[in-house]
């Protein structure tokens, strides 16, 4: 059994419930369709631009995050963090085949597998247990963008707070800069509230 088919089989499929026949099907055809990759830490593996060269990612050990460029305040925004072996993709840009404005970087070196969003549109047309799971994932990014709009109303203690305490394997590996653009603070801002926090 080569990577690919090794990844699928231990860390995609197990996201899946099916029949045993569709899932030998769908290992198949993703066989046929993903692509492998090695990344470096902090490498940038997709931004800003259409569907067509948009791709779900898999990190079988690494953590990943996205951000977006903000106009009004002329710096990076953070969008959403990812632990290892979660599909990272924007499903607003792959269901509504609508333009991607993220910028998606692995903060540590690692395996990846991924598919190309028109490829994966095929899927989900062809095998049910596809379209199931990536209306749960649309339903899980709504609901976790909301929440993240409810923490940057918070004031900046209980942001960084409440930050570091969901997504602690995320700032333990993140720097502050980069964890500063998840609350919408500067480094320092970040920093400042974190020797609070550790007082």
């Amino acid at each position: 059994m080569d990577r690919i088919a090794e990844i699928i089989v231990l860390h995609v499929l197990p996201h899946f419930a099916g029949h045993e026949t569709e899932l030998q099907s769908l290992k198949i055809d993703l066989y046929n369709l993903c692509a492998y990759h090695q990344v470096l830490s902090r490498q940038v593996l997709e931004s800003p631009g259409g569907f067509e060269q948009g791709r779900l990612w898999l990190s079988v050990s690494a953590v990943v995050h996205s951000y977006y460029f903000c106009e009004d305040r002329k710096e990076n925004c953070g969008r959403q963090v990812w632990k290892k072996k979660e599909f990272i993709l924007d499903t607003v840009s792959l269901l509504d085949k609508d333009q991607r404005i993220d910028y998606v970087q692995a903060l540590e070196a690692g395996e990846f597998i991924s598919i190309r969003y028109p490829d994966l549109y095929w899927l989900m047309e062809r095998h049910h247990v596809v379209r199931q799971k990536l209306d749960q994932l649309a339903r899980f990014q709504q609901r976790y963008y909301r929440e993240h709009i409810q923490l940057l109303n918070k004031p900046p203690l209980e942001r960084v707070r409440q930050f570091e305490a969901k997504k602690p394997l995320f700032a333990k590996i993140a720097s502050n800069s980069i964890k500063a653009t998840h609350v919408v603070l500067t480094r320092q801002g970040y920093e400042n509230q974190l020797k609070k926090i550790r007082k």
